[in-house]
């Protein structure tokens, strides 16, 4: 009997020891092999929605518009490649305002015959002229052609607008001779629009500079021919000679924007 009892607890044990032999063994050849989870059944996706055929998913930038364009260029003033007539060039500037061509004068340039397609075509060159030279003895004197340059422009120079457009001015050298010096200046307006007139003013400045005498202004309207005398000494009106230089300037005053024409004499 002690025989097979302790056969029989020999056994129980050898089954015990060999049951976790084999559980042992299990988990060391799963931690060896590395085995990883098999790959998820398609059947546990769950579909994306179908996107709506009417809106793309990301939206296109929108494509360029031939037909958009600035309108106020001069390559395209007021409507798409309308070009402003005219130069752009030393005398002219081409310019879109408020959609419609302008010209915008350089310098001394005019534009007198208001045509876009020639610019700025007439160029004052009498802002400043020297004269030829008398002597207190020359009755005879000199005269010279001038006009007044005026328009409806814009200036890229001082001043901007130009209705009564840069006076101009005359210098003309006096001689000392035997005579005494009374000078004397005419102005006639030879082509003025209405309501224009010129302004002369005259003054004869000695040659020292110690003296410098002035005749009161004179206006002159379409038509008209007016003289002024410039009151000097009769005796030594520059410390002993008469030597000096006239110096004479006509402005516009008023009117329409657009050029005078006149005569001008004088004589000492």
């Amino acid at each position: 009997m002690r025989t097979m009892r302790r056969s029989a607890t020999t056994l129980d044990l050898a089954s015990q020891l060999f049951g976790r032999w084999l559980a042992l063994a299990l988990v060391t050849g799963l931690a060896l092999t590395g085995c990883e989870p098999g790959p998820a059944d398609p059947a546990d996706r769950t579909p994306s929605p179908a996107p709506d055929a009417g809106v793309p998913a990301t939206p296109a930038p929108y494509p360029p518009d031939v037909n958009i364009c600035r309108t106020d260029t001069v390559d395209s003033c007021g409507q798409c490649a309308y070009r402003c007539p005219g130069p752009d060039d030393a005398t002219t500037m081409r310019a879109c305002e408020g959609g419609r061509c302008e010209l915008v004068c350089r310098g001394t340039s005019y534009d007198i015959d208001g045509e876009l397609s020639n610019g700025c075509e007439t160029q004052d060159d009498l802002a400043e002229r020297q004269l030829a030279a008398i002597d207190d003895c020359d009755s005879s004197g000199g005269s010279v052609n001038g006009r007044i340059l005026a328009d409806t422009r814009r200036h890229t120079d001082a001043p901007t607008t130009r209705a009564d457009g840069a006076p101009d001015t005359y210098r003309i050298p006096v001689e000392d001779g035997v005579c005494y010096i009374d000078p004397q200046i005419t102005v006639q307006v030879v082509n003025a629009p209405p309501g224009a007139e010129l302004e002369l003013q005259a003054r004869f400045v000695c040659a020292d500079r110690a003296q410098d005498y002035r005749a009161a202004n004179i206006t002159v309207a379409n038509g008209q021919s007016k003289t002024v005398t410039i009151d000097m000494p009769t005796f030594a009106p520059c410390s002993g000679s008469d030597s000096g230089e006239l110096i004479l300037q006509v402005s516009k005053r008023g009117g329409p924007a657009r050029e005078v024409t006149y005569l001008l004499r004088y004589r000492s």
